[in-house]
């Protein structure tokens, strides 16, 4: 009787200890995108030492862990890259392949622009934009022309991508006219083309400007561009209206005044050093307006020592964060044979990056640097989903000079 009423006992404590592991799991279903917000497929992320999952072709996996705060390792062997994002808590996260275009599941096909002559001393922009994920560069059509190729990319789980291309025609102090043609593009149609007549242009897009301010401090190089930006659009919609470099103050620059889809302009400013270090700044600013591109310090490397030699296991890398709330995005680099490690965290010191990267680090010699996305505050907040399709989070980019290390002197 005792043994029967041992057993019970033994059952029912493990029953309480499964019901409450499987209480406490919880399920991981995230997404993994290129820099250009492509769906990445076929690589491994997992949970180090836990679990492993494949992305599949809409660049999603799924997950299944135990505890919170987590880490999120991927690991893409074709590329040689691997990212470690650290102490997650969101269950839906959005990852990065930091540095990979990703080519795998694309179609890329061709679309031929048709137009009427540009007058002398006129040019235009051209360029197909989307809601749905795709790329396609714009291209600028000088005077004297009528045709114009664009190359669009799009993910193959839809074999169809619509869209609009749109001609923005300007001469040298002001913006002349606008139109635009809806079209569908077809992976299984190679000669698709795009007409526009006199009678497409009935937008008038006006003329105005904003004024910009940049740091007054010394850099190699240092500029600004500003793009056109349709909130309701895909990120990669954005086009380039003006750009320019040099020891800039102070600047006008000539925008249309009105452009259909939700229109406003992202400007980029940014200063780079002669070792690699400086900042990209964002503001997203409307025709008239006045703005200021701040600066904020880089991160400052402390350890190791630049061109260190005997690196090891129990090496430190830290750093001083710089002036401003952001979260850290580290980059190692081996050159022989080429390879990258990223980690995503917001701790100011790290150890092991080669035994740590997965394998893609290999060699006796490597770089590293440091770049610091604000505001974020949290690893968290910077991979939750987005609230628009152009969104990309971030309003500046800080970033450190480059060191090297080595495991042997040879």
């Amino acid at each position: 009787m005792k043994i029967l009423s041992m057993r019970l006992l033994q059952i029912f404590l493990l029953s309480i200890l499964w019901s409450s592991q499987l209480f406490s799991q919880f399920n991981i279903k995230g997404k993994i995108t290129d820099e250009r917000n492509f769906p990445v497929s076929g690589v491994k992320v997992s949970i180090p030492g836990v679990v492993t999952s494949k992305s599949n072709d809409a660049g999603e996996f799924n997950l299944i862990s135990f505890t919170k705060p987590y880490d999120l390792f991927i690991v893409d062997g074709s590329s040689r890259t691997s990212v470690l994002y650290s102490n997650l808590s969101i269950e839906n996260p959005e990852l990065i392949l930091f540095g990979v275009k990703n080519s795998r599941n694309t179609y890329i096909e061709p679309l031929k622009v048709t137009f009427p002559e540009i007058p002398y001393g006129r040019s235009a922009i051209v360029k197909f934009i989307s809601e749905d994920v795709f790329y396609s560069a714009e291209v600028i059509s000088a005077s004297g022309e009528t045709t114009k190729l664009l190359t669009i990319e799009w993910p193959k789980y839809s074999s169809t991508l619509n869209g609009k291309v749109i001609y923005l025609e300007r001469e040298q102090l002001e913006f002349t006219r606008f139109g635009e043609k809806t079209i569908t593009t077809q992976s299984t149609n190679p000669n698709q083309s795009v007409k526009f007549t006199d009678a497409d242009f009935n937008r008038n897009p006006g003329s105005s400007t904003i004024y910009l301010s940049f740091p007054i401090l010394k850099y190699e190089l240092k500029g600004y561009d500003v793009f056109a930006d349709f909130l309701a659009f895909n990120r990669n919609s954005e086009f380039k209206i003006a750009g320019n470099n040099g020891d800039i103050v102070s600047t006008k620059v000539l925008v249309p005044s009105s452009l259909p889809f939700s229109y406003r302009l992202k400007v980029r400013g940014y200063g780079f050093g002669s070792d690699g270090s400086g900042f990209e700044n964002i503001v997203f600013a409307y025709p008239g307006t006045s703005y200021n591109l701040e600066e904020l310090s880089h991160p400052v490397l402390l350890a190791p020592q630049n061109n260190l030699i005997g690196y090891n296991k129990n090496t430190l890398f830290a750093f001083e964060s710089g002036s401003g709330a952001g979260i850290y995005l580290l980059r190692f680099t081996s050159f022989y044979p080429e390879g990258n490690f990223y980690v995503v965290t917001t701790d100011k010191n790290f150890i092991n990056p080669v035994e740590r990267s997965g394998g893609v680090l290999d060699g006796n010699e490597f770089k590293w640097r440091v770049m610091k996305y604000s505001p974020f505050s949290s690893v968290d907040d910077f991979v939750k989903q987005k609230l628009f399709a152009n969104d990309m989070g971030f309003k500046q980019i800080t970033i450190s000079p480059e060191r090297t290390f080595k495991i042997n002197a040879y």
